[in-house]
């Protein structure tokens, strides 16, 4: 499986439009031709409408699995020679919880080739269910992005996980 490394503070100041990112890096693995990130996204803050009172999610009552990525995650694709990747912090504070793969190139016996994904990060770790299940995989920020003005954040992908990001901010005057 592939193995991840974490080189530096999980929330560092890489000059993004945004002025936070998460950088996340991996090894090499031989015979990628190109590498799958996915990555969810976690609000920290809990809001009862019963009750009327906001309050901070608990990492271990929290379900998150693997079905998660399905319903709601990012993903970008990479090319070989970048095994790094920085999301961009565009969120409330909350969790980012992510995983890798690599893909290859397989070959049938028809000689027919095609894309084969590897495994995931996360697989062979046993069985997740809770947020805390996911520690090796997360980052947690206690800072969110401009979380006092209205603004609408919009992110567009392009091959090799570049992206662009349009902020726009709301005054309120109509």
């Amino acid at each position: 499986p592939l193995s991840v490394i974490n080189t530096i503070d999980p929330i560092s100041n890489q000059d993004a439009s945004n002025g936070k990112e998460i950088e996340i890096t991996w090894n090499e693995i031989y015979g990628a031709e190109f590498y799958e990130l996915e990555w969810c996204f976690i609000d920290k803050v809990s809001y009862n409408h019963d009750t009327q009172t906001e309050g901070t999610i608990n990492p271990n009552n929290y379900t998150f699995t693997e079905v998660d990525f399905k319903l709601n995650s990012t993903r970008v694709q990479l090319s070989s020679q970048h095994n790094f990747y920085r999301i961009p912090i565009i969120y409330p504070k909350g969790y980012i919880i992510y995983r890798i793969r690599g893909i290859g190139q397989k070959i049938s016996s028809s000689s027919y080739e095609y894309y084969g994904p590897g495994l995931w990060s996360t697989d062979g770790s046993g069985t997740k269910t809770d947020l805390n299940d996911w520690s090796d995989h997360m980052f947690e920020f206690d800072e969110g992005f401009e979380t006092t003005l209205a603004k609408q954040v919009e992110l567009a992908f392009i091959e090799n996980g570049r992206r662009k990001e349009v902020i726009t901010y709301y005054d309120g005057s109509g």
